[in-house]
């Protein structure tokens, strides 16, 4: 399953517009987006307000004009990869575990980002671990060697996880983290559904102190806000991630709202009293080729996407195994044995994000004896992100080859070659008459007629198949995380069939 590699537009650093960090145009966001919000706050920690402190707006203006930004580090889809990580820190219990890990894939060329969540819980081996959870792999790195080490086992799993090269990453604590939100003043958003935690851990302590808040529109000061990305007692581990995405929107949305990031002042305040709490690799002049991006990056330029243990809905590759093969501890384990088809979504949500965040109709026609055939490569497609909106039985059950058929003539739609990553297949324009007709008619772009040389590979994509029976507790469902809004009414659940 080989991706086709896009041309790759080579972004040479110009000098750096101090509009790219200090202004935000009508529809677009700043560096400030949902990755700057954090970014940002790095740019702080390399001192570009010690040199601020002590300037004019004209020395501002003058000081960063001199300054060229530095090519960054990317892959060969001219991607840079950005592992986000939030820890306790200092005078937590547990202070080096990872309860936040997001991997950010900014395609440095379309000014998109994609926003992957990998869950806590996840469970793989490293070549420094014989296996560990995703959150314990930094603090047994940090124990075993030192800091840089636990971070260079933390950015290999991430790559082993999501199949993308690691370029950099920013660790935040959860003092940090608190600090940004009271920063500004707070932050405003929708909580879904109510939360009511009686355990939720006592800083400093191993007691535990009550959390409750209500469903409904809500405004959040930092430590509100720390437990309401933390929390997980009386929900999963999946929409906690979701809830983790939702206020980086909302942090996002009150930055750009309020234009802070116009305010020198606050700006000189925030580096001060966030300082100690953000680490990085990124260099200052990175940082500006980085905001030079975010500035073109728009609210529709985003996609949150996350993996998690419900087969029948997107990102749905994971699986709980019995906890008496792991010491009796809860770990999530990918389907089909390694990480393979996890890798295969994650670069689909990358690479080819805007047929994730905008899918193609497509309907699956059985031309098979194989009961059940469409229905279950339906469930197996929409796993990988795509939109299958009918599914049945084909003109006939005889078909030897599976072909793609499509609408549009003139414009081939690019889900075909996606398709074909996943299914070998032939294309072709000329639809069989009998699927014009009213009993296949549907408004799908592309229809997809299953021929009996699809049954290998179907084998292969059936990753469940076996281990269905293993699982001993029912899949955690996790919110839809296609469009987590900060305020407003909860997204919407996909169509079922």
């Amino acid at each position: 399953m080989q991706f086709k590699k896009h041309r790759i537009i080579k972004r040479h650093p110009g000098r750096f517009r101090l509009s790219s960090l200090f202004h935000a145009g009508k529809h677009k966001t700043t560096l400030l987006t949902t990755l700057g919000a954090i970014v940002v706050i790095v740019f702080l920690t390399y001192g570009m307000l010690e040199f601020i402190s002590g300037f004019s707006l004209s020395g501002i203006v003058g000081f960063f004009s001199s300054l060229v930004g530095k090519d960054l580090q990317t892959d060969n889809y001219n991607h840079t990869n950005i592992l986000l990580l939030g820890v306790g820190g200092e005078g937590h219990i547990g202070e080096n575990l990872t309860d936040t890990v997001i991997v950010a894939s900014v395609d440095t060329s379309e000014s998109f980002v994609t926003l992957i969540s990998i869950p806590r819980d996840l469970y793989l081996e490293t070549s420094k671990l014989n296996g560990s959870r995703v959150n314990k792999i930094y603090e047994l790195g940090v124990q075993k060697h030192d800091k840089q080490t636990g971070m260079d086992m933390i950015m290999e799993a991430a790559g082993t996880i999501t199949g993308l090269p690691m370029h950099y990453y920013v660790k935040i604590d959860f003092k940090g983290f608190g600090k940004i939100i009271d920063g500004i003043g707070g932050v405003d958003l929708y909580v879904d559904e109510t939360i009511n935690d009686p355990l939720y851990p006592k800083d400093g302590t191993y007691d535990y102190e009550p959390f409750y808040l209500p469903a409904g529109n809500r405004h959040l000061d930092g430590e509100t806000a720390l437990k309401y990305v933390r929390s997980r007692q009386t929900s999963s581990d999946f929409e906690r991630s979701y809830r983790q995405q939702k206020l980086l929107m909302a942090i996002k949305d009150k930055v750009r709202d309020k234009k802070i990031a116009t305010d020198v002042k606050f700006l000189q305040k925030m580096y001060h009293t966030l300082e100690g709490n953000v680490e990085t690799n990124l260099e200052l002049r990175e940082l500006i080729s980085l905001s030079d991006i975010g500035a073109a990056v728009r609210e529709e330029s985003i996609l949150n996407v996350s993996i998690h243990d419900d087969p029948s809905r997107r990102g749905g590759f994971l699986y709980s195994p019995l906890r008496a093969l792991y010491g009796g501890a809860y770990v999530l384990l990918p389907a089909g044995d390694d990480f393979k088809y996890v890798q295969h979504f994650m670069k689909l949500a990358a690479y080819y994000h805007d047929e994730i965040k905008n899918p193609t109709k497509i309907q699956i026609l059985n031309g098979t004896k194989v009961a059940g055939l469409a229905v279950s490569t339906k469930t197996i497609l929409r796993r990988f992100g795509f939109d299958v909106i009918r599914f049945g039985n084909g003109r006939d059950k005889s078909r030897e080859k599976t072909v793609f058929y499509y609408k549009n003539k003139e414009n081939p739609p690019d889900v075909l070659s996606i398709l074909q990553t996943l299914i070998p297949a032939e294309t072709s324009a000329e639809i069989p008459a009998e699927y014009l007709e009213d009993e296949y008619k549907s408004d799908a772009e592309v229809i997809i007629e299953l021929g009996s040389d699809y049954l290998t590979t179907f084998n292969t994509l059936d990753i469940f198949r076996n281990i269905v029976p293993l699982i001993t507790e029912s899949p955690a469902k996790p919110p839809e995380e296609s469009a987590p809004s900060a305020s407003g009414t909860p997204p919407a659940s996909p169509p079922t069939n």
